[in-house]
């Protein structure tokens, strides 16, 4: 018997925040990384797997261990993320909310995204490279530090595409409508499910045009930009998370596996 072989992307050596891709040639029964063990999809001959790395993940090197008739380990490198910072002025209702409404609602808001999150398709859905939502430049990166109003409140969670109102958002990959609706912080937001646990979602939007649980091909419309919820301008606010961890979106534009 073959022993199992692993194929990488984008390869050893990642930063906090990266989407990891594991193709097994083998089949696998289960993949471990930064504590995290995942069952991986098996078609034919190969087993799939997508990891992401924690914008937490300690830097220096971690094995990556797959369960297979042999078992198999990686030496990779966490290099330190290389992540600037901006100031941003907003509504600052939606950066220190107090009043009891909306902190009752974005509890809400928060449950129902845990709960989704827990409910994601393990079946791969999509076929790589995904396309960019919109053709465009990106006004702020995954993992910048933010400073709302002068106050430090997160880093970066996606990255923003320049986007007059207006502007048509494209599915950049087949997936599965698991939330569309208005939240607090997001305002207009679509979550789409593409299977081995990946979640994109696109915010801020001025129009949604899909349904809860509506299967959407490659390139379809799922609405248009604004400036909806906690923003300083209208633009496309586009984020992956993966079983739970946020990572770059960009890397699925780069996604060749």
């Amino acid at each position: 018997m073959q022993p199992c072989e692993v194929e990488l992307f984008p390869g050893t050596t990642i930063q906090p925040g990266t989407l990891l891709y594991v193709r097994v040639h083998g089949k696998a029964e289960k993949i471990t990384l930064l504590g995290h063990t995942l069952t991986p999809q098996i078609t034919g001959a190969s087993s799939d797997a997508l990891f992401g790395v924690p914008y937490e993940a300690p830097v220096g090197q971690t094995l990556l261990s797959v369960a297979c008739h042999n078992e198999v380990k990686v030496l990779l490198t966490v290099e330190p993320g290389l992540y600037t910072s901006e100031v941003l002025h907003v509504d600052g209702r939606r950066v220190h909310p107090q009043k009891k409404e909306d902190l009752d609602r974005i509890r809400q808001e928060q449950k129902a995204i845990s709960a989704l999150y827990s409910h994601i398709d393990t079946e791969r859905q999509f076929q790589s490279p995904f396309l960019w939502p919109i053709a465009s430049l990106i006004t702020s990166s995954f993992g910048t530090k933010r400073l709302y109003n002068g106050s430090l409140r997160n880093y970066h969670t996606g990255c923003d595409l320049r986007a007059p109102e207006g502007t048509s958002i494209h599915a950049p990959a087949k997936g599965r409508v698991r939330m569309a609706q208005n939240l607090f912080f997001t305002g207009n937001t679509v979550f789409l499910d593409h299977g081995l646990g990946l979640i994109t979602l696109y915010a801020h939007m001025s129009r949604i045009d899909v349904r809860v649980d509506q299967v959407v091909e490659k390139g379809a419309q799922l609405g248009l930009s604004g400036k909806t919820g906690r923003v300083s301008g209208p633009h496309l606010h586009w984020q992956a998370v993966i079983h739970g961890v946020k990572v770059n979106p960009v890397d699925l534009v780069r996604l060749t596996l």
